[in-house]
């Protein structure tokens, strides 16, 4: 029976389908991203409170976690039952994460606005690594037997010019001005 909860889909429950499968029998996957940004976001809010980019951060790296996991065939055991076959189970993963910039942007925002030096130390961190993702997707363009790296904390989504704005301005906390430059110049070359 169709419900709020499925999105509405007219999808009979039957003994062959109890609701968690789609028409095909394959697992149906919620994607969780929105609900992980929306997290970001409420952090990204608390500006200037102490935690709070940290706890951002912390979100996005759940993310990434969720997303490594989504893409395995699922989890062994750590049922919580006393049958001793429970070991054997595979549960099915029914969760995705499709991790757009806004998380990241959103991530980057936090650094700028608590403008100490960790923070813009770890923008530049952030932004370099959707810049490596940039540089993956170009490479594997060009080259269509390079296989991509599969670390999920390697992926992340393309850079926009909010994340570049908002790692620039995290610059200015760098106690090192001549680095905040070099570095400045640096994002501004690879923007172009």
């Amino acid at each position: 029976a169709a419900s709020a909860m499925d999105g509405g889909a007219n999808v009979p429950d039957t003994e062959e389908n109890d609701g968690d499968d789609d028409e095909a029998g394959s697992t149906v996957k919620i994607n969780l991203a929105g609900t992980y940004t929306t997290i970001i976001r409420e952090y990204a809010r608390l500006r200037r409170t102490k935690g709070a980019a940290a706890n951002a951060r912390n979100v996005l790296d759940m993310m990434h976690e969720v997303m490594e996991q989504s893409e395995g065939e699922g989890e062994r055991g750590n049922v919580s039952t006393d049958d001793d076959d429970d070991e054997n189970i595979i549960r099915p993963n029914i969760a995705t994460m499709d991790i757009k910039a806004n998380a990241y942007n959103l991530v980057l925002g936090s650094y700028r606005d608590i403008a100490e030096e960790k923070y813009a130390r770890a923008a530049l961190e952030l932004l370099e690594r959707m810049l490596d993702a940039a540089r993956t997707k170009k490479d594997a363009m060009a080259d269509t037997t390079a296989t991509t790296n599969a670390n999920p904390f390697t992926v992340a989504p393309l850079p926009t010019e909010q994340s570049f704005e908002y790692c620039i301005q995290s610059l200015a906390s760098l106690r090192d001005s001549n680095f905040a430059f070099q570095e400045g110049q640096r994002l501004v070359n690879e923007f172009e």
